[in-house]
């Protein structure tokens, strides 16, 4: 990765797993279009991967354990679309 703003989103994600846009947004200080468009690289080029619950997405290094909440939240929301 040789991108500057890719490696300090790709590190706070590995350092604080689970963040939502806002956090990184904040802790970064960058603006939202020229993050999304880097976190849609990181994801495509499988160095983070996003998780959404249906309200909320947060992010994760690629290849990450998630936690259990996460887990269920997306097993519910399976369920509810499979409900329709």
């Amino acid at each position: 990765m040789e991108n500057r703003s890719r490696m300090r989103i790709n590190r706070l994600i590995r350092d604080n797993p689970g963040l939502n846009l806002n956090s990184i947004k904040k802790g970064l200080g960058m603006n939202t279009g020229a993050l999304i468009y880097h976190m849609d690289v990181l994801i495509r080029e499988e160095y983070i991967v996003e998780v959404s619950n249906g309200r909320f997405r947060k992010f994760y290094p690629y290849g990450h354990k998630r936690d259990r909440e996460d887990v269920i939240s997306m097993h519910d929301r399976i369920l509810e679309l499979l409900q329709l």
